[in-house]
This record gives C-alpha cells, structure tokens and sequence, in this order.
C-alpha cells in the first residue's frame, strides 16, 4: 500500500485502505479488513512513513506467521493554498512553508485575501544557523494581497543581504492590507529600505 499527504495531515485523516487483499495457500484471494498503527509518523515534517497493519482474519482463514500489511506514506510539502483567496474564502496559511506561497497568489494587480490560522516561526537565528527569508513582493512587483493575522505572531524573521533594497516581512506592497498579525524580527541586514513587516 502505498499513499502521500501534504505535510499538516494528521495520521487520522490520512487515506488508508481499510482492507487489504490477502492470497491464501490455495491461490484464491480474500479481502481482509486492516487496522493501521500510527507507530512514528509524523504528519508535521516531511519525510517517508512505514505503517504497519494488523490484519482481522475472516472465518476459515488462518495466519500462522503473524503476517502484517504495510503501508509507504509520502509526506511532502503543499504547492497550494487552501481557500480561493475571495473574502469570504480566504487563502489559509499555517506554516512557514505556506507563507512562501503566498508570493504565487498575490501580486501586482492579483489582489487575493488571506488568512493566518496560527503563529509561525520563521526559524531566523543570528546564531549562524539561520533561515534567510526572501521577501514577499518586489519593487517592480509588489505584493497587492489583503492579509488578516487574526492576532497571530510571525517570528524568527532574519535577512541578511547587504546588496537588497526594500526587505521585511514583505519587499514591496501596493493597495494592500495587513492587519491583526503581529512581526518579530530577528535580524535584518540590508543596504536600503528595511523595516520588520515592509
């Protein structure tokens, strides 16, 4: 069996067969119901999962080995956002990842809705190991989107470019909204127009 998910899928909702085929000593094949263990996936962190199965014997079948069915999960990041980006449905973001995303969605002229659904951390550290975030918008194309923190925190927001213009949270914004979302800045490194959210 196999199956993949976006990371932020949770073990519960991922989609497992709740049977599988079973060949018997005879050659036949019998469909025989599965229960799957979470064992140590992980649904926040990409990577590759194998779940193991306990098998529920139908009548008249016998599993002298122990056999169990298995299952490779393929977590990967979205290359999507949730929503349709109106008012009424805004694009959901969630995650570091998402966040990045949002330069695809809403530039010049593209003026999508957004929502923040939790606090991220960035993951900025001026100690030497440290994500550099790429501004979202430039200037000769700047991000248009509306955008509702609904209260959460963006932190860990670390740039270090001394040859960059126009860097924060977001490069360039034009006929844009943010509102309710809290920036903590790391570290910024520049040579013009630096600010924490633009």
């Amino acid at each position: 069996v196999t199956a993949t998910a976006n990371v932020g899928t949770a073990f519960a909702d991922l989609q497992l067969p709740a049977t599988v085929k079973a060949t018997l000593v005879d050659g036949t094949q019998k469909d025989l119901a599965v229960t799957w263990a979470e064992g140590d996936y992980d649904g926040s962190k990409a990577g590759t999962y194998t779940l193991e199965g306990t098998i529920t014997l139908a009548d008249g079948v016998m599993n002298l080995m122990d056999l169990k069915a298995s299952a490779t999960v393929t977590v990967a990041e979205s290359t999507t956002l949730q929503g349709s980006g109106t008012k009424e449905d805004p694009f959901l973001v969630s995650s570091a990842h998402e966040l990045d995303l949002m330069r695809n969605y809403s530039l010049r002229y593209n003026s999508a809705y957004f929502s923040i659904t939790e606090d991220i951390d960035l993951g900025g550290s001026a100690d030497g190991n440290a994500e550099n975030w790429t501004p979202l918008g430039t200037e000769s194309l700047p991000f248009s989107g509306k955008v509702n923190g609904n209260g959460h925190t963006i932190s860990g927001l670390y740039i270090n470019d001394a040859d960059a213009r126009y860097v924060g949270l977001f490069g360039s914004i034009e006929n844009s909204t943010v509102e309710n979302l809290t920036v903590e800045v790391e570290s910024i490194t520049s040579k013009l127009y630096a600010g924490g959210l633009a």
